[in-house]
């Protein structure tokens, strides 16, 4: 089973270590036209990248727009997506503080990215994703970078909805 874990409070900035202490990759967020964000994740020569502005994935210079690698999944009310890389069909599901990515084609859970939980008298949790299944390392980046995507749009959606609601209760 692969662990990884976040080592900064913002995903979208930092390093993801294994169990070991080892540095697998670095997240970085460089603003770009009109402030939407280029987030990147590096892993020596094997990269990636979520081009906010243009919607594209850039995975090891293979480039796809986010439309066409995610769908809603289920009914009308469902928060599952399914994500698409290389022939490969993930279902992505939230829930509460952890989020899973399982495998279409047997339902194996490939992935599950726990959130980061603060804690105000003791040491805060670090976001983590865990993958408990081996699964190519392709796969794996793209997971991180599927989760990373996931869990940022979520956050945004929940700002900007606060913040209607604080217009609409001060209006």
């Amino acid at each position: 089973m692969l662990r990884f874990t976040f080592t900064n409070k913002d995903i979208v900035d930092g390093l993801i270590q294994s169990d070991d202490n080892a540095i697998h990759y670095t997240t970085s967020t460089t603003s770009g036209i009109n402030h939407k964000p280029l987030r990147s994740l590096s892993a020596g020569q094997t990269a990636g990248a979520i081009d906010w502005r243009t919607g594209v994935f850039d995975i090891g210079g293979v480039q796809r727009p986010t439309a066409t690698l995610k769908h809603k999944n289920g009914g009308f009310f469902s928060s599952e997506r399914e994500w698409m890389w290389s022939g490969k069909k993930y279902i992505v599901k939230p829930g509460g503080d952890q989020w899973t990515a399982t495998r279409r084609s047997d339902n194996k859970i490939c992935a599950i990215f726990t959130l980061r939980k603060s804690h105000i008298f003791k040491d805060s949790e670090p976001a983590t994703i865990t993958f408990p299944v081996t699964i190519p390392a392709e796969d794996v980046l793209f997971l991180i970078m599927v989760m990373i995507y996931s869990v940022t749009r979520e956050a945004d959606k929940r700002s900007h909805s606060d913040s209607n609601m604080s217009n609409a209760s001060s209006a």
